[in-house]
């Protein structure tokens, strides 16, 4: 019995990453490859599941309090995403809310531009984007309807984030209020060095610190929650799952499922991955060349891996989105500045415990070449920010295991550090309930705050030039919709695109 529920874990977290995959399939490929890439899934998950028999006891006498308040604060952090809509939503849940709104009311697979208003000289084109997160709450919308699908959507993320914390938790042999809050605050000192440029009450109401010019790096998981929530929640659950130690026979597959999920998150964890197969190599005594490939080439490693991978990449490729990548100076005055507040210091406190650990000094490498990329000429620093989610989550791990496992004084000065660094996260969340609750308590007041804080790039003040306190502006849905005049003349996304590319012309359902 103590082992059924780390057996229900792992079911349900492979079902979780692989369900969006199936719906993809079935709704954009054509019905042929869709036949073939759903076989070819669900077999592999099926292997993968079979493979699957190390589960560990777990006695959850004694531990029901504790359990309740950890599923009480996972709840009520997720709430105030604004997932669901049901709390204030920032910027970025324009367009996440456009395309929801789009999966549940338009055919699939989503075409853009049908009714030619875009633009007069193209016709409809695919959108492009690592959607598949939306898939399962957009089918259930589409079913019963749009505010269920909602509901649905913000299930499947409190759902998403459970599953991540079990199997961190499995991970460090731990599970407590303290090393969730750990796990969910844990930052750098970015903000705080914010504090040297302006104001404090300044920078804590703004939603973008730019201190040190363009470079940034991945914040804390709450941050990632509730601005990104469609490319990191099951990235972090993958990754966690990775920490558990899967057997060879399937770690590929379980590492190329993130890939269409959050691309640039699954290149953030392959200098980890190849950590873990050397390190399963040697746990699994595999002493020649002959049983590592034995071991390493299965079916879902193999036919699972690729299968999810290449239609991942043919389908992202055919965006005229993508922007080339670049290296760029940095004044190293500032660089030094920026690396010591955002990750240099912490690691100078934790390395005792980890001077022979490859997981830190990857990631210290990782966020030193970082500040150096830059990735177009729009959001110059989307890819140092999305690669270093991979980071930033391993780093939060080793700092809450040398939190429970160091005695030693300098645990004391980790633990003010996180206490210190949390300030970020539990600012997105005040500022989530105190807009909430301001909304239902002086709406008209809190409308005009919500109103004025728009920022430039969203479309809030272009589409209402005057405020009106009967507009529920704690909810950033204005767009509606992709095809709308304004989205269609700022994103790349929805840009015609070449109908010669492979998915559109040879795999996508017609």
């Amino acid at each position: 019995m103590k082992k059924s529920l780390d057996r229900i874990a792992h079911y349900v977290a492979y079902a979780y990453i692989i369900i969006p995959f199936i719906l993809f399939f079935i709704g954009w490929l054509s019905p042929v490859y869709a036949c073939i890439t759903t076989g070819i899934v669900l077999v592999s998950a099926v292997a993968l599941i079979k493979d699957t028999k190390e589960f560990i006891g777990i006695d959850l006498s004694g531990k029901k309090l504790k359990i309740f308040l950890i599923l009480f604060i996972l709840t009520v952090v997720v709430f105030f995403s604004g997932i669901g809509s049901y709390t204030f939503q920032n910027e970025d849940h324009q367009v996440r809310s456009a395309v929801m709104n789009d999966l549940v009311n338009k055919k699939w697979p989503l075409m853009l531009n049908n009714d030619h208003k875009l633009s007069p000289n193209q016709g409809p084109v695919t959108f492009i984007y690592y959607f598949i997160y939306w898939l399962p709450a957009a089918f259930a919308g589409k079913i019963f309807g749009i505010k269920a699908g909602y509901f649905c959507l913000f299930l499947w993320t409190l759902l998403g984030m459970t599953l991540t914390f079990y199997f961190v938790s499995r991970h460090l042999k731990k599970a407590s209020v303290w090393l969730l809050l750990i796990f969910l605050t844990f930052d750098g000192l970015y903000l705080h060095f914010s504090f040297l440029k302006m104001p404090v009450f300044k920078a804590i109401s703004s939603d973008y610190v730019t201190w040190a010019n363009d470079m940034r790096l991945a914040d804390n998981i709450i941050d990632g929650l509730y601005w990104i929530y469609n490319q990191t929640v099951t990235p972090w659950l993958i990754a966690a799952m990775l920490l558990n130690k899967p057997a060879t026979r399937n770690i590929l597959f379980l590492y190329a499922l993130c890939y269409f999920h959050g691309p640039f998150m699954f290149i953030g964890l392959f200098p980890y991955v190849i950590v873990i197969l050397s390190r399963q190599i040697k746990a699994e005594h595999l002493n020649s060349v002959a049983q590592v490939l034995r071991s390493y080439f299965t079916f879902q490693n193999v036919a699972g891996g690729l299968t999810v991978v290449l239609i991942g990449f043919f389908f992202l490729s055919a965006s005229p989105a993508a922007e080339p990548l670049r290296l760029t100076h940095r004044y190293w005055k500032m660089y030094l500045m920026f690396i010591f507040a955002v990750f240099g210091l912490i690691s100078l406190l934790i390395y005792s415990k980890y001077k022979k650990e490859p997981f830190f000094y990857i990631t210290i490498a990782i966020c030193l070449i970082l500040p150096f990329t830059r990735l177009g000429s729009i959001q110059v620093n989307t890819f140092s920010t999305r690669v270093a989610l991979a980071a930033q989550f391993m780093l939060a791990i080793l700092v809450a295991r040398y939190i429970f496992e160091e005695k030693k004084r300098m645990r004391i000065a980790v633990i003010a550090y996180c206490c210190i660094c949390s300030l970020a996260a539990v600012g997105d969340v005040a500022r989530s309930v105190i807009f909430t609750v301001g909304y239902w308590t002086n709406r008209e007041a809190t409308n005009k705050v919500l109103y004025d804080r728009s920022t430039i790039w969203g479309p809030r003040k272009a589409m209402f030039p005057q405020y009106t306190s009967s507009q529920n502006f704690l909810l950033q849905n204005d767009l509606q919709t992709l095809d709308t005049t304004y989205f269609g003349n700022g994103p790349k996304s929805i840009e015609a695109q070449k109908m010669d590319k492979f998915f559109i012309k040879y795999l996508q359902k017609k």
